[in-house]
C-alpha cells in the first residue's frame, strides 16, 4: 500500500486514528478518489457516534450506490486495504501532507505564480503534531480553572433572569437545549438568546432547517434594530445601521437542507464561531433506526463537535404532543427522547405556554435541567414577536 492507502486503512480501522488527523487535515492532501473514501468514513463515524471502525461492507455498498461509475476501482481499493499500525496515523499523515505540498510547489513553480506560501507551509510541516492541543491535565493550577468559569470566562445568556439562574453562563463546550411545542416560541428563544451573545461581541453560527432563511435573517434584524417588519421596509437604512452596531456582522447564518454532522462540523472548522445553534435538530439527516435512536445519536455528535472546537451549542427541538397548553414543562416533554437526548445535555430549557400566556404574550422558562447552578425552576417573562424578543418580567 501507498502512504495514502496506509492512512485511509488507519481511519478505517480505528476511529482514534480518524480522529487524531482532523487537526489538520486538507482536501488537496488525498487523490480524487481518496478524498471521496474521507467523505465516507467521515458520513459513517458521524451517523454513528459508538462506531470505533468502519465496515468495510457497508462502506462498499454505499459506495456502489452513490458512484456506480467509480465503485469497481474504490471498492478494489478498499478490498486491498491491510491493517496498519494506528499508533503512528500522525507522523504518516504528516508525511502524506508533504508529499502533496512538495506537488503543490512544483507546479506553482514551473507556472510563475507566488509559492511563497506554500514553502513556508512545508517547512513547518513538522511541526503540525506538536500544534495540536494537549487537554490532558495533571496538578491544574486552581487560578487557570477559575478564569475559564468565572467572570469574563463565561459566555453570558439573555434575559438575564436565566442567566442569573445559570450562574453567569456558559463555557466553551457545553451544550444547552431550547424545547417547546410548535408556535410556542421555540425560535423566538433561540435568536433572542443569539442576539444577546451577538450584542456581546461573541461569534454566532445559526444553522436553521426549517424556516426560510430570509425569513429568519429578518427577524434577526428584527430584533437586533427594534424595529418591526413595517418600519424596516419604511426605513431599511436606519435597521440596517442599528443591526450593525448591535452585533450583526458577527452572524453567519447557514440555510441547511436538512443537514449532517459533517456539514456542520465543516462550518465550524471554517468559521470558528463560539456558539453554534442548530435549528432544529431532528430534521437533521442520520441513519438511524428509529426517530430516539437518531436524535440520541446527532445529539452525542454535536456535543463531541462542542467540546472539540471548544464552543457552546444549542440546540432547537420539539416537544411531545402532551406538552400543549402547559406553562410546566418536564424533561419527559422532549420529543422522541427517553433519556439519550437529555443526557447529552449541561441545560435544558423548556418553553411552556397556556391559552391565558398566549393572550397576554407571555411564557414560562423551565430549567428541566441545569448542571451549571443546580436551580430547577421555573420563570415568567414576555415576549414581543414582532420583535422576536423575549424579555424580564
Amino acid at each position: 500500500m501507498n502512504r495514502e492507502q496506509r492512512v485511509l486503512a488507519a481511519m478505517l480501522q480505528s476511529r482514534g486514528a480518524y480522529q487524531a488527523i482532523i487537526p489538520f487535515r486538507k482536501q488537496q492532501d488525498f487523490t480524487e478518489q481518496g478524498w471521496l473514501l474521507v467523505e465516507q468514513i467521515d458520513e459513517y463515524y458521524d451517523t454513528d457516534s459508538e462506531a470505533q471502525r468502519v465496515d468495510r461492507g457497508l462502506l462498499k455498498d454505499v459506495i456502489a450506490r452513490k458512484y456506480p461509475k467509480s465503485a469497481k476501482i474504490i471498492n478494489t481499493v478498499v478490498d486491498n486495504f491491510q491493517e496498519v499500525s494506528v499508533d503512528n496515523v500522525t507522523k504518516e499523515y504528516i508525511e502524506l501532507k508533504k508529499e502533496a505540498m512538495k506537488h503543490a510547489l512544483a507546479d506553482a513553480f514551473l507556472g510563475d505564480e507566488d509559492y511563497s506560501d506554500l514553502l513556508e507551509e512545508f517547512l513547518n510541516a513538522d511541526s503540525l503534531e506538536e500544534e495540536t492541543e494537549d487537554t490532558t491535565y495533571i496538578a491544574a493550577d486552581i487560578e487557570d480553572i477559575l478564569a475559564d468559569v468565572s467572570g469574563e470566562g463565561l459566555i453570558s445568556v439573555h434575559p438575564p433572569a436565566l442567566n442569573d439562574r445559570l450562574d453567569g453562563g456558559f463555557v466553551g463546550g457545553h451544550q444547552f437545549a431550547i424545547y417547546a411545542p410548535t408556535e410556542v416560541g421555540k425560535s423566538l428563544l433561540a435568536i433572542n438568546i443569539s442576539c444577546g451573545f451577538l450584542r456581546d461581541g461573541r461569534k454566532v453560527l445559526y444553522c436553521g432547517n426549517e424556516d426560510p432563511a430570509q425569513s429568519m435573517l429578518l427577524r434577526f434584524y428584527c430584533n437586533l434594530s427594534g424595529m418591526t417588519k413595517e418600519e424596516i421596509i419604511a426605513e431599511p437604512a436606519k435597521a440596517k445601521a442599528l443591526a450593525f452596531a448591535n452585533g450583526y456582522g458577527n452572524l453567519v447564518f447557514k440555510e441547511l437542507t436538512p443537514g449532517s454532522l459533517r456539514e456542520i462540523r465543516v462550518l465550524q472548522e471554517k468559521y470558528k464561531p463560539e456558539i453554534c445553534i442548530v435549528d432544529q435538530m431532528a430534521n437533521m439527516e442520520c441513519r438511524s433506526s428509529s426517530k430516539v435512536e437518531k436524535n440520541e445519536i446527532l445529539a452525542c455528535g454535536l456535543r463531541a463537535l462542542a467540546k472539540k472546537n471548544n464552543l457552546v451549542c444549542g440546540i432547537v427541538h420539539q416537544a411531545s404532543d402532551d406538552a400543549y397548553g402547559k406553562n410546566i414543562l418536564e424533561k419527559n416533554h422532549m420529543y422522541y427522547s427517553n433519556v439519550g437526548v437529555q443526557g447529552q445535555m449541561d441545560v435544558m430549557i423548556g418553553m411552556g405556554m397556556d391559552s391565558g400566556y398566549e393572550q397576554q404574550d407571555n411564557r414560562r422558562l423551565c430549567l428541566t435541567k441545569n448542571k451549571l447552578s443546580g436551580k430547577h425552576d421555573n420563570f415568567p417573562v414576555d415576549v414581543i414577536p414582532e420583535l422576536s424578543r423575549v424579555a424580564d418580567q
